[in-house]
């Protein structure tokens, strides 16, 4: 009976361990369930970064293969809702030249809703000008005389979270801009998306861009089938000491197979001739992938 007595406790303490044993495998098994070692830990920018390349990405990357100029090139499909974006160099301002103008009527439109006025025959005047003629005049006078100055714009930036793009408060040409933030403004007239303007301010400036003159009439157009709509503006600037150019292009394109807004930037170009070709054959590409050819 002694004997029976001490070995009571060891034997209570038989089942406890087992218990605990049977808590540890099973511990062991969710782990590796959870994380098997046939499938690593990979962190989210890894898989990112891995990620194969779309096949219009795929594209604009074997055109600039060979290619000097820096570029930033940003599209949107309608269609599929989807926002292809893509640059060589990802250090590099990008100045808008002249397709700031698109802006600057876009945030004149957006003060006079503000104001519940309208444009006056004067204001439409200069605003033609400034897009279909690209007349530099006509710009200046559109913000310093109808607006609050060379930064007014910025309003319009902020209004469409466009976080990357900024009026040179010395020379409007010079603002700084990315392609990405040009859809933005883009989306925002062809299909209204975060739109300050009404329907019809909209409408107004696409018309003018889809009347542009036919020397301007160049860049995202390229490639494009005969029943195409084409509403674009154009900028091109040469730098100071000559050595290179500013060439952009932005626009809305529709056919019956296609609806998207591109914008093309380019620096670095050594002509104005060169600018406009590397643009053509990233903007035919496109077409042609979007089927808009």
């Amino acid at each position: 009976m002694k004997h029976a007595k001490k070995n009571r406790l060891p034997l209570l303490l038989v089942p406890v361990i087992l218990l605990f044993g049977v808590l540890i495998v099973y511990r062991l098994v969710s782990m590796d369930t959870e994380h098997p070692a046939t499938s690593p830990i990979v962190s989210l920018s890894e898989r990112l970064q891995h990620q194969p390349d779309s096949a219009l990405k795929q594209q604009w990357q074997t055109i600039l293969h060979h290619q000097d100029s820096d570029v930033n090139i940003a599209v949107y499909n309608e269609k599929t809702k989807q926002t292809t974006t893509y640059t060589n160099n990802a250090s590099v301002t990008y100045p808008t030249a002249s397709i700031v103008k698109v802006s600057v009527l876009a945030n004149l439109l957006r003060m006079t809703q503000t104001d519940d006025t309208s444009l006056s025959p004067t204001e439409k005047s200069l605003a033609e000008n400034m897009i279909v003629d690209s007349d530099n005049d006509a710009t200046t006078t559109l913000l310093n005389t109808y607006q609050d100055g060379y930064t007014s714009p910025d309003c319009l930036f902020s209004a469409l979270h466009m976080t990357q793009s900024k009026m040179d408060p010395d020379a409007w040409g010079l603002t700084t801009t990315t392609a990405l933030d040009q859809l933005k403004l883009l989306n925002a007239l062809a299909y209204g998306q975060k739109s300050p303007l009404n329907q019809s301010d909209r409408h107004y400036v696409l018309k003018l861009m889809a009347n542009v003159s036919p020397d301007q009439a160049w860049g995202i157009s390229k490639g494009l089938a005969d029943n195409a709509t084409i509403q674009l503006k154009n900028g091109w600037l040469e730098s100071d000491d000559g050595s290179s150019w500013i060439v952009n292009s932005i626009g809305h394109i529709q056919t019956k197979d296609s609806n998207y807004t591109i914008a093309v930037l380019t620096n670095g170009n050594a002509t104005e001739a060169d600018g406009i070709d590397l643009i053509e054959s990233l903007s035919s590409a496109t077409a042609q992938e979007l089927k808009a050819d």
